[in-house]
């Protein structure tokens, strides 16, 4: 399960130090619950605005792991803009 890489991610972030705060590893898991909402979710209602959403939605999560905190995934994002 992709849960576990993000353990792995975490550890080489950490050092496998648990006790200190690293603000990258609430992207990993802003990014793994963003995985599940994406493939494991089945949405009954399929009209183009609910696809466009999905689309926006999948884009932010592509490119989610490239920031250092959840402040800054939100500050620089245009998704919660729109």
């Amino acid at each position: 399960d992709y849960q576990f890489d993000m353990y792995r991610k975490m550890k080489e972030l950490n050092k496998n130090n648990w006790e200190a705060f690293h603000a990258q590893t609430n992207v990993f898991w802003l990014h793994y619950l963003a995985d599940k909402l994406i493939r494991a979710k089945r949405y009954k209602r399929n009209t183009k605005k609910d696809q466009g959403l999905l689309r926006e939605f999948r884009n932010f999560a592509k490119d989610m792991l490239e920031h250092t905190s959840a402040c800054d995934l939100i500050s620089s994002s245009d998704f919660f803009t729109s």
